[in-house]
């Protein structure tokens, strides 16, 4: 790029091309000309962002962990033990699993460490109207995205009614469609068919906010969550919505195995040994597990602009593709990568000299890292020569590898680095992969926080997705247009706050105080923002403020008073605080704060007129009665507060819901343990008193019935127990290897003649009775 631009430049000192001409070609080269303009049609705006990873509950924890470089991976929670707990001791789970009984203090050495979210039991039934016993058999999936989807709307400034009823999409990448630990975990319950069926998870989203727009889970394994983001700007690009929700989920119930407890059923070949994930580092040896949710909210970027949004950041351009028939069923194709890579950029219509960084994949694994690596390298060589001018990085080394939410945890990193016009450290990266050829590439790996200065273009950036399943992704990301802080039209303002509890309005109130003195904002704006964008409820306060300064003062004054107020209504000259709730008419005797449907209609009639009033003659007398109704119950039409003022809309905190714990209690198998048995399936040995010279025996008993067998409660057919075919494969098996410690074999010519079913409150005996042959081999029956 720089001898193009010295070129340009040595044309117009010639005189050969025109002033104009030169800053054209320059605005090209720097992706600003008129050939991007084509693309900025396509370019969606990231309005609203919400979030929860390990050891970050909001998207501000998780920055400050990445830019600090702290390694969030951990031991299973000790309350996630002592709920597990139970399901451990289930004898033929654990025993198998181990081979011995389990206690409490022993999880720790079943689980593996992983980067775990700080609490998933948690959930604000009560906010959402959903019954008790309802929420409890609701997979934890489902609450997690229910509340991160609410408070992705809020921070884009459309929560309460404002998006009810819109052609709103939602789209939600998760690993492992229909397939429900939790359920299978639980005590069995008729709130398990919608609390556990995956696709539910986003209808309950559309369902409650009567959202008209396409819905739906998404699973291309470790790629999911970017590419339901990718998905929903097409969506919305293709007329299908106007909005959509975005994002990846992926929670690990009962915790991550230990690899080495589960005979290499957790893919060792990826899994790291050590638990730390060393990506594009000479000492990587695979990944580490992760929980995490994020959700964006999108829009077409000319109408948040016109709408006066939020902007985060802005989706240049996106694309993805398969790996197709590569070196195997799971080995990444670079190729593919490659191309989608420039799919991607392409359609974004940018110069990639233009970018600065690119958050990978990144697994850490031998096979992985320099396959990534070497695409990235080879797009960029399509179009520059230049060497080491653009960053990598990847926060799977802080946090682990967090599946169908991997790519909108990278997605977010992106953002945040580039609001805070910094990138974050990669951690672990102490000597190159020596597979990798750094010093010939336009990237090197970012090791340390570094300020992300102003260039000659926006502040772009890049990431890709993977997927176990081929699928892969690749994103561009650019700063978001700067747009003119706004100024008070009006002499005063009045800000509302609400909450369905009081202990919840003062967290609430305390979360605007920090907001407030830490944050960039006008109070016209903020006031917009709050009245419209938020849910208005029974708890509320109000205050009437004229500037930044003032605002801040009186939040602090709110704050101690609502303290001290025992819940009781105060009024301080222009700070307002009350609750109502609305009761029937033939309630005759009413506690304080309850009104009727009809008087609540009234004192809303008389707020709206004030509201006239303040807007006629900005009287701010008119504006504390409007406020003083308002926490009284009254409905204002705050949106014609602003009919002559555009204001624009700010990333306020978010409804601090309530914490209370929904769980459901765990499905405890009634067997006895089985320490004294050869196998589960296998009770003793039993002696063969007429076995010949010429062969050898073996026989083996066992008493089945719905108490001692788990496989009979598990595997019923009209309420009877029936044991599986798998089963009598396995006693066979067990069978063989306990009389000739064979480590392996092949079973053939096999025969089921009937099954074998178990009435309530009887027992059968069974017998497995092995036959020695010829050549090894072993004839063998089942019968009872």
């Amino acid at each position: 790029m720089s001898l193009l631009k010295k070129h340009i430049l040595n044309q117009l000192a010639s005189q050969l091309i025109s002033q104009e001409e030169a800053k054209d070609l320059l605005l090209e080269l720097s992706g600003k000309g008129k050939a991007s303009e084509k693309s900025k049609s396509h370019e969606i705006a990231i309005i609203g962002m919400s979030g929860r990873f390990p050891r970050a509950n909001n998207t501000e924890e998780f920055w400050q962990n990445l830019a600090q470089g702290i390694n969030c991976i951990d031991d299973f929670p000790k309350k996630r033990c002592e709920d597990f707990e139970p399901i451990l001791r289930n004898p033929f789970y654990t025993e198998f699993l181990t081979g011995d009984s389990i206690k409490l203090e022993h999880i720790k050495d079943v689980q593996s460490k992983a980067g775990y979210l700080n609490q998933i039991d948690f959930f604000d039934a009560d906010f959402f109207g959903i019954p008790p016993s309802e929420a409890t058999y609701m997979d934890p999936h489902q609450r997690v995205a229910l509340e991160n989807a609410w408070q992705t709307m809020e921070n884009a400034g459309y929560g309460g009614d404002k998006l009810v009823g819109s052609k709103t999409g939602v789209f939600v990448g998760k690993e492992g469609t229909n397939y429900s630990l939790y359920r299978y975990c639980s005590s069995q319950d008729p709130m398990q068919l919608t609390g556990s069926w995956e696709s539910i998870m986003v209808s309950r989203i559309n369902y409650l906010f009567n959202f008209r727009g396409p819905c739906m889970i998404i699973d291309t394994a470790c790629s999911a969550g970017l590419v339901s983001v990718h998905m929903a700007a097409q969506s919305i690009l293709n007329g299908e919505c106007e909005q959509a929700i975005a994002g990846g989920i992926n929670l690990s119930i009962t915790g991550e195995f230990d690899s080495k407890y589960l005979g290499g059923m957790n893919m060792d070949s990826v899994e790291s040994d050590e638990k730390t994930v060393r990506t594009f580092d000479a000492g990587a040896n695979g990944t580490v597990w992760g929980e995490g949710v994020g959700f964006v909210m999108l829009k077409p970027l000319s109408k948040a602009i016109a709408d006066g949004d939020f902007i985060h950041a802005v989706i240049k351009g996106s694309a993805i593709n398969n790996d197709g028939a590569s070196n195997g069923l799971t080995a990444p194709n670079a190729d593919a990568q490659e191309e989608v890579v420039v799919d991607a950029w392409e359609k974004a219509g940018i110069n990639p000299e233009t970018l600065s960084y690119i958050e990978a994949h990144g697994t850490g694994t031998v096979l992985g890292d320099p396959i990534e690596f070497k695409g990235l390298t080879n797009a960029f060589r399509r179009y520059t020569k230049k060497r080491l001018f653009c960053a990598i990085g990847s926060l799977k080394t802080n946090m682990g590898h967090l599946v169908a939410a991997s790519g909108s945890a990278s997605l977010f990193k992106v953002i945040k680095s580039i609001q805070t016009k910094s990138i974050a450290p990669t951690i672990n990266f102490n000597s190159p992969n020596p597979y990798i050829n750094f010093l010939s590439s336009p990237l090197y790996v970012s090791d340390r926080l570094q300020q992300w200065k102003e260039g000659d273009f926006p502040r772009r950036a890049a990431l890709s997705s993977f997927g176990f399943s081929h699928t892969n992704c690749h994103m561009v990301i650019e700063e978001a247009p700067q747009r003119k802080v706004g100024v008070a039209k009006r002499p005063a303002y009045c800000f509302t706050l609400s909450a369905k509890k009081q202990h919840l309005l003062l967290d609430y109130l305390d979360r605007y105080k920090r907001f407030a003195a830490d944050s960039n904002w006008n109070i016209a704006d903020l006031c917009f923002t709050a009245n419209t964008g938020r849910g208005h409820y029974p708890y509320r306060l109000a205050i009437v403020t004229s500037s930044e300064a003032e605002f801040r003062q009186q939040l602090e004054v709110a704050y101690q008073q609502l303290l001290g107020s025992q819940g009781e209504s105060f009024s301080e000259h222009t700070i307002f605080y009350a609750q109502h709730s609305v009761v029937s008419d033939k309630k005759k005797q009413r506690a304080t704060g309850e009104i009727t449907a009809k008087q609540q209609k009234e004192i809303s009639q008389q707020a709206n007129v004030l509201l006239e009033q303040y807007l006629d003659i900005s009287d701010i007398e008119s504006v504390c009665k409007l406020a003083q109704e308002y926490v009284t119950g009254a409905q204002v039409q705050w949106d014609n507060f602003y009919i002559d003022e555009k204001r624009c809309r700010l990333p306020l905190p978010t409804y601090p819901f309530e914490e209370k714990r929904y769980w459901a209690e765990p499905k405890i198998s009634q067997v006895s343990s089985f320490n004294n048995r050869i196998h589960p399936l296998l009770d003793r040995r039993v002696p063969d008193t007429q076995t010949s010279n010429l062969e050898k025996k073996w026989i083996y008993e066992s008493e089945f019935s719905n108490e001692t067998h788990w496989i009979l409660t598990d595997h019923k057919i009209k309420n009877t127990g029936v044991v599986p075919g798998t089963t009598y494969l396995e006693m066979v098996r067990a069978a063989i290897t306990d009389a000739l410690r064979w480590q392996s074999l092949e079973l053939n010519d096999l025969f089921f003649l009937q099954p074998m079913v178990v009435e309530t409150s009887t027992q059968r005996t069974v017998r497995v009775v092995l036959l020695q042959g010829e050549a090894e081999s072993i004839s063998f029956l089942i019968e009872s």
